[in-house]
Parts: structure tokens; C-alpha cells; sequence
């Protein structure tokens, strides 16, 4: 065998090789993809878990906002919290579907029904829209949220 044969097969067998790296380059891409959706999946569940939590243990706030009862200055303050984390947890899972791919809709829709069934949570929901930050994305999903609500109903 002489030495252009030798090189010949050295080229082959690197070829070879590259094909298998990339072949198994994929293989890992993809369950690296599919582990993301898992976590980005768990991530949304344990922050509606979170955000569920809060809404059980305030509910009486919002039922008494919503009443047009009087808060005193702690329960205000609670109940603004609790518009902001939903709001917070609306927008946060709609980039995080938009981002892998998935339906940017049901965040949005949940959230704008959530504030459409309580007056007084959209009254301090569109107060806080002067301090909103200015950004692409918070922009699309906030036409998205306004489309959806009833912005001129009695709070």
C-alpha cells in the first residue's frame, strides 16, 4: 500500500468520523431541546402554583375590592402586589411560549379574563400601566392584554 492509498483511507475514516459527531451532536441537541421544554414547563406550573397560592390566601381582598369596600393602606398595598404577580406571571409565561414555541395565547387570555371578572384588579392594572417599561416584547404582549379587556367597564 503506498502512501496516496493511506491518505485516501485517513480521509475516509475522518469523514466517517465527522459524520458520527454530527450525528450524535443532533441526537444531544435534541434532548437538550426537549429537557427545556420540561424545565420551562415545570418553571410556569410552580409559578401558577405560586401565584394560585397567593390568590387563595388573599381572596377576600379581592372580593372586597371588587365590593368597592374600603382597604386600609396594608391591604391596598397587598392587593396591587397581587395584580402586579399576575400580571408579572402573564407576561413572564407568554415570552416563555413564545420563546420555545408553543401558543402565546392562553397567558394572555387567562390573564385578560382574570381582570375582565374583577373590576377592581383591572383599575389597578391600567393605573400601572404609566410605570410600564417600554419594550418590544412587554408591548406586543401588552396590545394583546388590552385587546382583550374590557378597558372601558366600571371598576
Amino acid at each position: 500500500m503506498n502512501w496516496d492509498a493511506i491518505g485516501a483511507v485517513g480521509e475516509v475514516l475522518g469523514a466517517v468520523g465527522v459524520l458520527i459527531t454530527l450525528i450524535y451532536f443532533g441526537f444531544q441537541l435534541r434532548k437538550t431541546q426537549k429537557t427545556m421544554e420540561i424545565s420551562s414547563f415545570s418553571a410556569t406550573s410552580d409559578a401558577q402554583f405560586a401565584l394560585n397560592t397567593q390568590m387563595l390566601d388573599h381572596a377576600d381582598l379581592v372580593i372586597r375590592a371588587d365590593k368597592g369596600e374600603n382597604l386600609s393602606d396594608v391591604e391596598a398595598e397587598q392587593f396591587r402586589i397581587l395584580v402586579q404577580n399576575a400580571s408579572n406571571h402573564s407576561f413572564f409565561t407568554y415570552v416563555r411560549q413564545g420563546l420555545s414555541g408553543r401558543d402565546q395565547a392562553p397567558p394572555v387570555m387567562n390573564f385578560s379574563s382574570w381582570l375582565n371578572k374583577h373590576p377592581a384588579a383591572r383599575a389597578v392594572w391600567l393605573e400601572s400601566l404609566a410605570a410600564s417599561p417600554d419594550s418590544g416584547m412587554f408591548n406586543r404582549w401588552l396590545s394583546l392584554v388590552r385587546a382583550e379587556v374590557d378597558v372601558n367597564a366600571d371598576a
